[in-house]
């Protein structure tokens, strides 16, 4: 199963409620995909790289 989560950020962070819903998406098995979105949150999803292997489409 695909599972998408909504990132919650302040454009320079990822808030607490979304790792611990990543971390149980990913406990459930299956690809997890996150979506960071907002004007200038390029800099919020620098997470990703430090926490998840990257895949790209």
């Amino acid at each position: 199963m695909t599972v998408l989560v909504i990132a919650e950020h302040d454009n320079a962070s990822i808030k607490g409620a979304t790792l611990n819903t990543v971390t149980a998406a990913v406990a459930c098995g299956g690809d997890v995909h996150v979506l960071v979105a907002g004007h200038n949150a390029a800099p919020t999803s620098s997470w990703r790289r430090a926490k998840a292997r990257p895949r790209y489409c």
